[in-house]
């Protein structure tokens, strides 16, 4: 089955996807889970006591987007490009603090040592999480849709204070 046509129910249980967010300009990715963030969407338009479903309906008239992120690969070209950054800034630095004018660094030791910077980074490639994510993926639900998952995530939501446990005291 294609991505396209992922259902959210497949996408809720599909592991691939590090982050979800429904703002698609998040800086700070926070939900691992798609149900997540559509919960603190909505939960973030009401207030105690209202009509759940009418506020949904009001706020959500289209229905709900919820964008799905990855991290991003480090790749072999990604390590190459940081190691020539360090060692540049490396030779910057100390030529600046060391040599006066007269640089004390050649470009071929600062060819060499962003070589070597590249062999450090690629031993460390396992280990590295990158915190830069790509968004891969958007799950778009329909109005009904969102209500049918929030009913099946959140039930007390649609509840009235005469049918919670206790009359709602």
């Amino acid at each position: 089955m294609s991505e396209a046509v992922k259902t959210w129910r497949e996408w809720a249980a599909d592991g691939s996807i590090a982050f979800w967010d429904c703002d698609d300009n998040r800086e700070v990715l926070r939900f691992e889970e798609l149900t997540e963030a559509i919960e603190w969407a909505v939960d973030d338009e009401l207030s105690p006591g209202c009509d759940v479903e009418a506020v949904v309906r009001e706020k959500f008239p289209e229905g709900l987007s919820v964008f799905g992120w990855e991290r991003k690969e480090v790749t072999a070209q990604w390590l190459r490009w940081e190691a020539e950054s360090l060692a540049e800034r490396f030779s910057e630095s100390f030529c600046e603090e060391f040599g006066g004018d007269d640089p004390l660094v050649s470009e071929e030791q600062e060819a060499e040592l962003a070589t070597a910077i590249a062999a450090a980074l690629e031993g460390m490639r396992e280990r590295l999480v990158p915190w830069q994510c790509e968004q891969v993926a958007t799950v778009d639900l329909s109005l009904e849709e969102l209500l049918e998952l929030l009913r099946e995530l959140c039930p007390s939501w649609f509840t009235t204070a005469d049918q919670r446990p206790g009359g709602g005291t």
